[in-house]
């Protein structure tokens, strides 16, 4: 099975199948569960019940532009889906557990397995990017910033864990969700603070000359700076930012991705404000 993964947009588009080949492709990671096979990742037995829980997460999930569906098949892959193969069973500590007959095809496994590696990978990085984060925090703090830290006991919570807590509790008064962050966005640019001086430059040659560094194993401390532009809908633009120390550490997806969540969470304070107004009125 051949798929392909947005991880900007988390989207999976499960689009192929062929003939088995243990020859590798360039640019794929090579998901198995035969440890025979030269691979990436081992898909083991013991994943199986995680798998078909963020299987089904993702077959309901919405992608980061608010409209689209994380998962999707192609026609030439529909048969792979293996809903038909799956009942669930009992609930235990460890959550939902399913039945799985026995007709279940290496397609439709292939499927389950796909989804538990994609939705662990970006997982991970939005592990990293909120790492990220409380570094920029501490960083803050260091220079004299004022903020609050609200520390909770037992285990930290992600966002999707969150958002299920609210919804099991049943609190549905308006609020503004991720979903409608994402939404409201029009437009999105990245750039580092190197490109924007050779914008500069090229409108006012005149100007001072941007330099870079001469070894392509160094980058300047402007290369490191990335910058994110998010345009809502009405036309009010919002920045991010994120800076890496050392050249050796500097990946640009990761930088933009940083940039992103911290122009995403100047967007909460703006939608809040501007619900909070609009149910004042209304009252």
């Amino acid at each position: 099975m051949f798929s392909g993964y947005d991880l900007e947009k988390r989207i999976l588009q499960i689009h192929a199948e062929t003939e088995f080949s243990a020859a590798r492709k360039e640019g794929c990671v090579v998901i198995t569960s035969d440890k025979a096979l030269e691979r990436d990742v081992l898909f083991a037995e013991a994943n199986f019940q995680e798998a078909i829980r963020l299987y089904f997460d993702m077959e309901a999930g919405i992608a980061s532009d608010g409209v689209s569906k994380r998962l999707n098949f192609s026609e030439k892959t529909a048969r792979a889906r293996p809903n038909s193969v799956l009942e669930k069973g009992d609930i235990n500590e460890t959550g939902q557990k399913y039945i799985v007959n026995q007709g279940i095809s290496n397609l439709q496994v292939a499927a389950i397995a796909t989804c538990w590696y994609c939705h662990s990978k970006a997982e991970l990085i939005n592990q990293v990017v909120a790492e990220a984060q409380e570094f920029n925090d501490l960083w803050r703090a260091s220079q004299g910033a004022i903020f609050y830290v609200l520390r909770l006991k037992g285990k930290k919570m992600n966002k999707q864990e969150i958002e299920q807590e609210i919804q099991d509790k049943g609190l549905t008064a308006p609020r503004v969700t991720i979903s409608d962050i994402e939404a409201n966005i029009a437009r999105e640019e990245y750039f580092t603070a190197f490109e924007g001086m050779l914008g500069r430059e090229a409108c006012d040659p005149c100007g001072a000359t941007v330099c870079r560094s001469l070894n392509p194993k160094d980058k300047s401390p402007f290369e490191l700076l990335t910058f994110c532009v998010i345009l809502l809908k009405n036309g009010y633009t919002v920045t991010g930012e994120s800076a890496f120390v050392s050249s050796e550490n500097f990946d640009a997806e990761l930088g933009r991705k940083i940039a992103r969540q911290n122009a995403v969470n100047k967007i909460w304070p703006l939608m809040e404000y501007a619900l909070h107004e609009k149910l004042h009125k209304e009252s």
